[in-house]
């Protein structure tokens, strides 16, 4: 028989969400900023959300059900409430038992984390881009990053460079250093020399041709006179 202290203990002890109640996708506020969260309720005790303004994900996770959701990294803390219907309070703290904010929520639907209602904003918004200027040798380029895509530029001038740059644009995978060399070292050959004018056809031509020379005259063999 439990003990009249015991029992009011359990009265006054808040109702924690479980991962299935919290299944869906959720849009309200953490403080004053918007935000959107998931929870995959059924498929496992992990979620996400993001603020609005940012649209970068953060991953929640839950070891067990009488513990908070932590963030990864431990960056943050979520202490939620039972839901009541389609709403969804709680408490966001840096640290366990450090000042909080609260969360207020709204489900916007029952589907998972992997619904468009929580995916869709994040999509339409490109990733962003950073540009890391390298050189291998004497060979300088640029490695240009947008999400998971990775392109190569050299840096130079001429048709060759710019052609290859073309098809570096197409490619979304890294080159190693070594087909780099290749690459430049091939722009380099195939750039023309300065001056040049004649096709590769004429200059073959013309390296192969013998050089004319006026025929010698021995002495003694000049014109010759009749006499009269």
């Amino acid at each position: 028989m439990l003990k009249p202290l015991a029992v009011l203990t359990l009265a006054c002890a808040p109702l924690l969400a479980s991962a299935a109640d919290l299944a869906g996708v959720w849009k309200g506020t953490l403080g004053k900023s918007s935000i959107t969260a998931c929870f995959n309720g059924a498929h496992g005790a992990n979620g996400s959300y993001y603020y609005q303004r940012i649209l970068t994900p953060i991953q929640l996770t839950q070891a067990n059900a009488s513990e908070p959701w932590a963030e990864e990294g431990n960056t943050g803390f979520w202490q939620l409430d039972e839901p009541q219907g389609d709403t969804l309070t709680g408490t966001w703290s840096k640290t366990l038992g450090g000042k909080s904010l609260a969360l207020a929520l709204k489900r916007a639907d029952s589907d998972s984390c992997a619904s468009d209602t929580y995916n869709n904003p994040l999509e339409a918004v490109p990733p962003a881009v950073t540009v890391e200027k390298k050189t291998f040798g004497e060979h300088a380029y640029q490695v240009k990053t947008q999400g998971g895509q990775v392109t190569l530029k050299l840096e130079g001038d001429g048709p060759a460079i710019e052609k290859i740059n073309r098809d570096l644009a197409r490619l979304d995978q890294h080159l190693d250093p070594e087909l780099l060399q290749k690459i430049a070292d091939e722009g380099r050959r195939r750039r023309p020399h300065p001056g040049r004018q004649l096709g590769p056809r004429r200059v073959r031509e013309s390296r192969n041709r013998t050089p004319h020379r006026p025929e010698r005259i021995p002495l003694g063999q000049g014109i010759r006179c009749r006499k009269r």
